[in-house]
């Protein structure tokens, strides 16, 4: 089992100097010009691929967080439709021996990172790839380092 964690480069909200990322980002959830919202997510899907490209080759499912708010959860699902992968609402044991993308916009403290990871675990798929279009500083690696190897150590991946 392999976990990988990838994001296009490090989110910088407001408070930590507002980086072209966050910008783009916000755009991504906010903007009311459909048209340029739909843009922004394909570009952000692009950059994300590019920086990405040998192992979102091998993705079977994705799935996009749905702890946002409606509107950032059905532009998810629209920027997702750009990887060309089959879109599942939940995640089940249709993921065993395959490999799962799990889509968000940013990753803040990995709270949410860590709970997907866990709900995909007990499917027993062959490769889990937690992608967000930024990673905030805020960010508490360890915590997530910390849950895969108990997860390991509990023989929740499967070999």
């Amino acid at each position: 089992m392999e976990v990988h964690i990838i994001s296009i480069d490090e989110y910088k909200g407001q408070y930590k100097g507002n980086n072209d990322l966050a910008r783009d980002i916000k755009y991504f959830k906010y903007a009311k010009n459909k048209k340029g919202w739909q843009e922004m997510a394909q570009l952000l899907v692009y950059d994300l691929y590019q920086k990405h490209k040998e192992l979102l080759k091998k993705v079977d499912y994705i799935y996009c967080v749905h702890n946002n708010t409606k509107q950032t959860n059905e532009r998810l699902i629209y920027a997702a439709k750009h990887f060309n992968k089959e879109i599942i609402k939940r995640i089940d044991m249709r993921i065993k021996d395959k490999t799962i993308l799990i889509l968000d916009d940013v990753v803040y403290t990995g709270a949410t990172l860590r709970k997907e990871i866990m709900k995909a675990a007990n499917n027993y798929p062959t490769r889990i790839i937690f992608a967000a279009f930024g990673i905030s500083s805020n960010y508490n690696e360890k915590a997530t380092n910390d849950l895969i190897e108990l997860l390991k150590e509990f023989n929740l991946f499967k070999k």
